[in-house]
């Protein structure tokens, strides 16, 4: 292990605390950076390729294999459990179960 000599508390603050317009300033570069961030965001959502039936790669599910969900029970204290396994499932597997038609299919073998 090595041996850190700085283990004990930090010294407290003695300088001046910031004024309100520099605490403001902050502020408004953090907004900037969320509103930039977003808009990049944005951006890569929009040029994403569009579902063209061509394979995207593998699924992930394929290298990891998950068993598959658990059929529903018919109990209503299930149902919450029950659709966020099918929607971690179908994260799993994008390409297999890419268009809402195969997730219901899918789905409907489990009820």
């Amino acid at each position: 292990m090595s041996s850190n000599a700085n283990t004990g508390l930090a010294p407290p603050y003695t300088g001046a605390p910031p004024s309100n317009a520099k605490v403001a300033a902050e502020i408004q570069q953090l907004c900037n950076t969320i509103r930039t961030l977003q808009a990049r965001v944005n951006e890569q959502q929009s040029a994403a390729p569009a579902n063209t039936g061509e394979p995207r790669g593998r699924d992930i599910g394929e290298a990891l294999k998950p068993p598959k969900p658990e059929p529903f029970t018919g109990k209503v204290a299930d149902v919450i459990l029950f659709l966020t396994r099918m929607k971690v499932y179908f994260c799993l597997f994008l390409n297999r179960l890419d268009t809402a038609t195969k997730k219901v299919l899918y789905t409907s073998l489990l009820i």
